[in-house]
């Protein structure tokens, strides 16, 4: 099959887009990731490129974005709360025998969805049975976008944070999507089913959202609701009246 790249207003390079994908579809795929980037109208500027080799083949790691809806302090401090509970702070954590890793304990489909992991190639591996498993999958530099692969990634805490920044605003667009958030939700609540979907993805969080009751607990036995609670923490506990 044949396939080019594209480079996205930001710069980044996306390789391995199949033949006949058209601007718009790439535009919906990753307008989530980065929902400041500016996309130019297409008679200002084409987007894609004809040609995989017209284009310098590196990973471009932009600033850590912004999580919307929320501010820089909130969100520094969502951020460094997923990491404690998460891996203890702890970027270059590898521990885990399923296979995620990093501070924020990412999976390789997030990391396929934020653009570090190659996406062609893990759909040809989940498509092939998923063979060897999610650890060993991730140890292989050649599938990774990012140069030197997991252990360059796990070196670098700036592009650990952006990553987990973009996978937050895909699943708060995911969220807002099923009407699980709107215009009116809090930030307080917000941040609640961001930190949610990390735990159970944004599917439970959606159903979290549209009915209290839900719960959904992972293989640790952990609680989507914990992890609600995590989030709505960062702003510290409710301010009640005083009595006169």
């Amino acid at each position: 099959m044949k396939t080019f790249s594209v480079r996205l207003p930001n710069g980044k390079i996306v390789k391995n887009i199949p033949e006949g994908t058209t601007r718009d579809t790439i535009r919906a795929k990753f307008e989530p990731l980065y929902p400041d980037m500016k996309w130019p109208k297409a008679e200002e500027k084409e987007l894609l490129l004809d040609k995989e080799h017209d284009v310098e083949e590196t990973y471009r790691k932009p600033p850590v974005s912004q999580i919307a809806g929320l501010d820089a302090d909130a969100q520094t401090k969502l951020l460094k709360a997923l990491r404690d509970r998460e891996s203890t702070d702890n970027y270059a954590n590898d521990s885990n025998k399923g296979g995620y890793t990093g501070a924020y304990q990412f999976g390789v489909m997030a990391l396929v969805d934020v653009g570090v992991m190659n996406d062609a190639k893990y759909r040809k591996w989940h498509k092939e049975g998923r063979s060897g498993g999610q650890k060993a999958y991730m140890s292989d530099p050649d599938n990774w976008d990012y140069p030197g692969g997991k252990d360059a990634w796990l070196g670098d805490k700036e592009a650990q944070d952006d990553a987990m920044v973009k996978m937050l605003n895909i699943n708060k667009s995911r969220l807002k999507k099923k009407k699980a958030i709107t215009k009116d939700t809090s930030p307080e609540d917000l941040a609640g089913y961001l930190t949610a979907a990390h735990l159970g993805g944004w599917s439970n969080a959606t159903q979290l959202a549209l009915n209290p009751k839900h719960d959904f607990k992972d293989a640790n036995g952990t609680s989507i609701r914990e992890y609600f609670a995590l989030g709505k923490s960062i702003f510290g506990e409710p301010k009640t009246k005083k009595e006169s």
